[in-house]
């Protein structure tokens, strides 16, 4: 299947982030070779025949191909800034600030909100790309997540309502939205003392010790640990997600 191939030619071995475009190299004709380019690259050879995929694209009014193509496009980055994130994340506590109390605490409190952000914004794009791509023309206002779940169900596509379904109600994806929430409208929850504000207001302007700063540094090395553990497992949950979604679309497109 075209995403199987598109998937290969992306994988790498470097933990650098790195640009996967799955979504707008499988789902869309922007990174396709253009007619012109085919025939001077393999000249009498006949090009091969259209995927599903790039039927259904074609089906699609201008409005749609605009909004799947942009859709793509951001949910492919948004992959590598998460990605971007949790490197940029371990760089700054295992060696940038290494012995800083106040910057490695920084870096994990503004890298895990940034995370956060994202992670709210990935679900609600990834539910208007299933709503342009398969041109279902649902109102995108309140309570379209549901709406498209139920349209979906009723056009027989249960595959991927049920794909969407379990996206919606993953727990662990469901606390970074609820975290997300809680930082930008309420007080921020950090269940872990030594990242509190009124901590971090104290070690600031309070004399401390040196021995006092170490324990810190060595709390916040333990919070580490548990950070990237929890934001690595929904890197690759979402990971997981784009690889199933962009085959259930397939299929959807194949029908």
């Amino acid at each position: 299947m075209i995403l199987g191939v598109i998937q290969k030619l992306y994988e790498q071995g470097d933990d650098r982030p790195t640009m996967n475009a799955l979504y707008t190299a499988g789902l869309t004709p922007r990174l396709d070779v253009s007619d012109e380019v085919w025939r001077i690259l393999f000249e009498d050879e006949p090009e091969p025949p259209k995927s599903h995929v790039r039927v259904q694209f074609e089906r699609l009014d201008e409005a749609d191909r605009k909004a799947v193509i942009a859709y793509c496009e951001e949910l492919d980055c948004l992959h590598e800034d998460l990605d971007f994130i949790l490197f940029e994340l371990d760089q700054a506590v295992t060696a940038l600030y290494r012995d800083s109390l106040h910057l490695k605490r920084l870096a994990i409190i503004c890298y895990s909100d940034s995370f956060h952000f994202r992670v709210h914004a990935y679900r609600e794009k990834a539910f208007k790309l299933v709503n342009h791509f398969l041109g279902l023309k649902l109102p995108e206002k309140e309570g379209f997540n549901e709406k498209l779940l139920k349209l979906l169900f009723a056009t027989r596509r249960s595959e991927l309502a049920q794909l969407l379904e379990g996206f919606r109600r993953d727990k662990a994806l469901n606390e970074a939205i609820r975290f997300r929430h809680l930082a930008a409208h309420a007080l921020a929850h950090r269940d872990w003392p030594t990242i509190t504000a009124a901590r971090r207001v104290d070690d600031q302007t309070l004399a401390r010790s040196a021995t006092y700063e170490l324990d810190r540094e060595t709390d916040l090395d333990r919070l580490y640990g548990r950070v990237q553990k929890q934001l690595g497992s929904v890197s690759a949950r979402l990971a997981q997600f784009r690889r199933d979604l962009a085959a259930r679309l397939e299929e959807a497109a194949a029908r």
